[in-house]
């Protein structure tokens, strides 16, 4: 009460070692958030999460709305630090509790593609994208996954966001710029391969015109 968080925080650690009850973890973590001990907050919020109530109908028991949210907030403490392996499991865990929430499910999927999980973060975007088909962020950043994956094909995602959203700047670019991948490669100069040649850049043509009425 007297804002001396500091010896608060070695009284509770102490008492943790005598009486480890969910209360002291609690009060614990938020000494340590005062603090800006941001790790030491995330280790003790996971305690709280550890010794919560397990039977639905206890008195404190922990909803799966506030246990996402806990998570999420877990998540936060880490995020202080720049740890992302630790952010990305407590986001899972929130997604765990709250499936249906997309904004939290894109996280994950940004997360997992910065650690070098593509192919998780791909899985979680086509997740959401099952759970609402316009949901736009998921779109996007599965339109840019796929772009960077063989045998992938992005340009349908590209033309579902722009069905819903006409005007989106990034869609429109990468549309634009898969038309011109499209027709780059060359085909041979000369000799009787001519002919195919001439017949390769009438299609690429018509590629690019099709790009345009795009």
């Amino acid at each position: 009460q007297a804002n001396d968080w500091s010896t608060a925080a070695q009284h509770w650690q102490a008492a943790t070692t005598h009486h480890p009850s969910r209360q002291i973890f609690q009060n614990l973590a938020l000494a340590r958030e005062a603090l800006q001990q941001w790790r030491p907050a995330a280790e003790a919020w996971r305690e709280v999460l550890r010794r919560r109530p397990r039977k639905q109908h206890h008195p404190e028991a922990v909803t799966d709305a506030q246990m996402a949210t806990l998570w999420g907030h877990v998540a936060e403490c880490y995020e202080r630090v720049n740890d992302a392996r630790e952010m990305l499991s407590c986001l899972k865990n929130a997604v765990k509790y709250a499936p249906g929430d997309l904004e939290l499910g894109v996280k994950v999927a940004d997360l997992s593609s910065q650690t070098g999980r593509d192919d998780a973060a791909i899985k979680e975007l086509e997740r959401l994208l099952a759970l609402n088909t316009q949901y736009v962020p998921a779109l996007l950043r599965l339109g840019t996954l796929y772009h960077s994956r063989y045998g992938r094909d992005p340009m349908p995602i590209w033309r579902r966001v722009l069905a819903i959203e006409p005007h989106n700047e990034e869609a429109r670019q990468a549309l634009a710029q898969l038309y011109v991948e499209k027709i780059q490669e060359e085909g041979p100069r000369y000799g009787w391969f001519a002919r195919f040649r001439r017949r390769a850049e009438k299609e690429k043509m018509a590629l690019l015109e099709e790009g345009l009425r795009e």
